[in-house]
């Protein structure tokens, strides 16, 4: 690793941008493209605020790719969909490819019941299984998860229910299928 990026000579312009990029960082972690978007919505033209920025990432103060990762676990602690998740990720600029285990270490278990019961066991004998459904299946079981835990109160609650997972970023067909199902069991 070479320090003649971190050691070259920075304008005044250049230094108190990396000095804001470090207090934006200190409070909470952030990525590349937010602190460009930042720092030249704060008065930085878009070279000093690159340049800031592209000092922080050769220092190890600022990671896309932790970013990235802090961030799906945020979204998915929150309930959040996959679809959703991927789109705040292409917004942040970081493909969620890029993410160490996107998506199966996110999206492979049952957010409230880590093992399932495998009941299709030729043997006769009952297993546990870890996230053998399909992606899809899983998506639809936590969709559903989250209309158990936080039930939609309006007079029309399939509206509601389909609406609300939506927004939290599930698909139409797996938002769908999740209000079918909650609809059924009450």
């Amino acid at each position: 690793m070479s320090l003649e990026p971190i050691m070259a000579e920075r304008t005044e312009d250049e230094t108190k941008a990396f000095e804001k990029v470090t207090r934006l960082t200190c409070a909470r972690e952030r990525g590349s493209r937010e602190l460009v978007d930042r720092l030249v919505r704060d008065g930085f033209s878009r070279e000093v605020a690159e340049s800031a920025v592209q000092r922080a990432l050769d220092c190890g103060l600022i990671d896309d790719v932790r970013y990235g990762s802090v961030l799906v676990r945020t979204r998915v602690a929150q309930g959040r969909g996959r679809k959703g998740i991927e789109d705040e990720l292409d917004r942040a600029g970081i493909a969620a490819s890029d993410i160490p285990g996107w998506p199966e270490e996110f999206f492979s278990v049952d957010d409230f019941d880590s093992f399932r019961v495998n009941a299709n066991a030729e043997d006769g004998v009952v297993g546990y299984s870890f996230g053998c459904e399909s992606s899809d299946e899983q998506e639809v079981e936590r969709a559903l998860a989250l209309l158990r835990r936080k039930p939609p109160r309006s007079k029309n609650i399939q509206a509601s229910a389909y609406r609300k997972l939506v927004t939290k970023g599930y698909s139409t067909s797996v938002a769908s299928a999740a209000t079918r199902r909650f609809m059924e069991e009450n």
